[in-house]
């Protein structure tokens, strides 16, 4: 994938959140990360949850991404860049 906001070459820290559901139809994958973009009904969502997330991400120098599973199911990818000091392991309630 294209990561304009990270370097080439320089160690990331990888996210992957995956679900076994129908995915993301293909005809709407370029728009999840649009505010107020929702599939759902009237009065059902903001359609800003992603939008939100990814500005986040991005805020802390970070790439969000969405795609599909070969199998099925949709794939949510965070790339953050690894910074200096960061110990493996960390984060998992060690």
């Amino acid at each position: 994938p294209d990561l304009p906001d990270l370097r080439e070459g320089e160690p990331v820290v990888e996210v992957v959140i995956e679900d076994s559901g129908p995915g993301i139809p293909r005809e709407i994958l370029g728009r999840v990360f649009d505010p107020f973009f929702t599939t759902k009904g009237t009065g059902e969502g903001t359609g800003l949850g992603l939008s939100i997330a990814y500005g986040i991400v991005e805020g802390h120098g970070g790439i969000l991404l969405a795609g599909n599973r070969e199998e099925g199911g949709a794939r949510i990818t965070i790339l953050f860049p690894k910074r200096r000091g960061m110990e493996e392991g960390r984060g998992k309630g060690e």
